[in-house]
């Protein structure tokens, strides 16, 4: 009997056991593997082309007379190219810049007082070298601010065909004047190795001194005379980028289970 109701409580407790095993939640598989993003860095050298909008201004002052001689503007296109290194650590890149756009703008204006006389001011070439800090405002997209050295080719002209005692003659002059550069705009790297920006730039080169040499029928006309110019040159770009050696590889990402 005894033997009979061991057998018994055996097997209601097997019986109760393979219950509560079948209410046990089953074991569930490791979740699946996900990389990390790319983690985006400015670090790193680019070369890239440029074109928009150029503009430049420029005040002639008679040294002979002792008067303002008249002012004018031009504006055409302007388009070249850039060379550059950024270094980022934090939100913040550090970098250098060089950049030279090519121009072919003329202004002219009629000497004060004169109807025939016209003098001419010319700009057909503006190189920076710069430095340039930038503050990511997200992880792709570039605030920056740059300045440093400009210089540009200019000529001079100051014509009057008319025939008079002192006329008719044509002056010349040319040089390269170096200025300084102030500017900034905003960079959006699109893909790792490619970027856009949009920017405006001012350069300015003070007064400068300037001694036109003239050729004229009458010898008496063809002496040389100086003015002082002053001019600025503004531009608004859009440029394209190729950056390299440029960190955009996600960390090493360690499976959790």
């Amino acid at each position: 009997m005894r033997v009979k109701l061991l057998a018994a409580a055996i097997a209601g407790s097997l019986v109760a056991g393979g219950a509560l095993a079948a209410d046990l939640p089953a074991p569930k598989s490791p979740p699946a593997y996900r990389a990390s993003p790319p983690v985006w860095s400015w670090t790193g050298c680019s070369i890239g082309a440029n074109a928009g909008y150029g503009w430049r201004s420029d005040r002639a002052y008679d040294l002979e007379l002792s008067t303002g001689a008249g002012s004018d503007t031009a504006g055409g296109f302007a388009g070249g190219g850039q060379i550059g290194c950024d270094y980022q650590t934090s939100a913040w890149v550090f970098g250098v810049q060089g950049m030279f756009d090519g121009t072919s703008l003329e202004g002219r204006h009629l000497y004060p007082g004169s109807a025939t006389e016209t003098l001419k001011f010319g700009t057909t070439w503006l190189a920076t070298e710069t430095g340039r800090i930038g503050y990511v405002i997200a992880p792709q997209a570039l605030l920056y601010l740059r300045g440093g050295l400009a210089e540009t080719s200019v000529s001079y002209k100051d014509d009057d065909p008319s025939v008079s005692a002192t006329s008719p003659y044509f002056g010349t002059a040319s040089a390269t004047r170096v200025g300084g550069t102030i500017g900034g705009g905003l960079e959006y790297a699109f893909t790792r190795n490619w970027s856009a920006f949009v920017e405006y730039d001012y350069a300015g080169f003070g007064g400068h001194d300037t001694t036109l040499t003239y050729t004229a029928p009458n010898p008496a006309n063809a002496t040389p005379y100086a003015y002082r110019e002053t001019h600025d040159f503004q531009s608004l770009l859009v440029g394209l980028n190729f950056r390299f050696g440029w960190d955009a590889s996600p960390p090493p990402v360690a499976a959790r289970y």
